[in-house]
């Protein structure tokens, strides 16, 4: 979702600019400011389109259809991977989790007190639990 948003803000802010250098670059266009630009091109975006602040130069044109494109092209591909992503956090996903049963292990994180700890393995190593291979990591 970060990145989408990164994505778009920096279209945004690239784009206006770009105009703005161009459409005051020009002898015979009105003077704009950055302000009107990132409107114009947050309204463009969004398929708003008012029609109250247009680019006068040819190029300023080519610029808005060449983000018009790049944003067809990128937003859709940046949400298909963000929807597949979320699919991958599914509860039902946990059914794909296959278990080795050849490396059993354990993790213990944070901070444990030795008195914690010894109680830990007391319990973990208990020959009531059989005489299985276990693995303890402990991360503090």
């Amino acid at each position: 979702m970060f990145k989408i948003f990164l994505t778009i803000l920096t279209l945004i802010l690239l784009t206006s600019g770009i105009l703005e250098a161009i459409e005051n670059g020009e002898e015979n266009s009105n003077a704009t400011n950055l302000h009107e630009m990132v409107y114009f091109t947050v309204v463009t975006l969004s398929t708003v389109g008012y029609g109250d602040v247009v680019p006068d130069t040819e190029l300023g044109r080519l610029v808005v259809m060449m983000l018009i494109m790049t944003t067809i092209v990128l937003i859709p591909q940046q949400t298909n991977e963000l929807i597949r992503l979320m699919g991958m956090q599914s509860v039902y996903a946990r059914a794909l989790f296959k278990a080795n049963s050849e490396v059993p292990h354990i993790i213990v994180t944070g901070h444990v007190g030795v008195p914690a700890l010894k109680n830990f393995c007391a319990e973990l190593f208990h020959p009531d639990h059989g005489n299985q291979d276990k693995n303890a990591v402990i991360l503090q």
